[in-house]
């Protein structure tokens, strides 16, 4: 992909990821108002049901909104699950496009890992503000930070290289699995 159309592929993505979480949202508030209405209408039930019904018919209808309400708990919190996943792709995508536009700004920049005596480590701008920790860090644990900086300042061999680049390649052509992968 050129620059242009990878980033009409990530305001494309923005746009629909978007679109799903806002759906998701509008159903996360139908539920909850729903199980407002079963938990007041248990409570009508319960209070009017104490003088006018038995007590294995109150019992029974006190199972049925349980179950209702049970269900409906279950639903909301998997509406909840995917508007975070939608959300999340949203965030990585913007997150593409500040990287793209050079605003790096809000990423981390590594400089906990310069080495002063590291022989290349400061002439080719490898950790610290725009440097290229912070364009190729994807990392989303402390664990896997470190293992990218101590990659960034290890030699590598001609075939480590070429290793490496064919699966940057790899992974290159499917962003999609890559941000799936993110996320989860």
């Amino acid at each position: 992909m050129t620059e242009d159309t990878t980033q009409i592929w990530y305001e494309n993505n923005i746009t629909e990821f978007q679109s799903q979480s806002d759906e998701l949202q509008r159903k996360y508030n139908q539920l909850s108002f729903l199980r407002m209405v079963v938990f007041l209408l248990f409570l009508a039930l319960t209070g009017t049901g104490i003088y006018y019904l038995s007590g294995k018919l109150l019992a029974g209808a006190t199972l049925i909104f349980g179950i209702v309400f049970g269900r409906l708990i279950k639903i909301h919190n998997r509406v909840k699950a995917k508007k975070l996943h939608f959300d999340l792709l949203v965030e990585i995508n913007q997150g593409e496009l500040k990287r793209l536009s050079l605003e790096l700004h809000s990423f981390p920049d590594g400089a906990q890992y310069i080495d002063q005596k590291h022989p290349y480590c400061q002439d080719l701008d490898l950790f610290g503000s725009h440097s290229l920790f912070q364009w190729v860090n994807r990392t989303v644990t402390k664990g896997g930070e470190q293992l990218l900086a101590d990659s960034l300042m290890q030699k590598s061999t001609i075939d480590e290289i070429h290793s490496r680049q064919k699966a940057v390649n790899e992974l290159a052509s499917s962003p999609n699995w890559g941000q799936k992968f993110l996320i989860n």
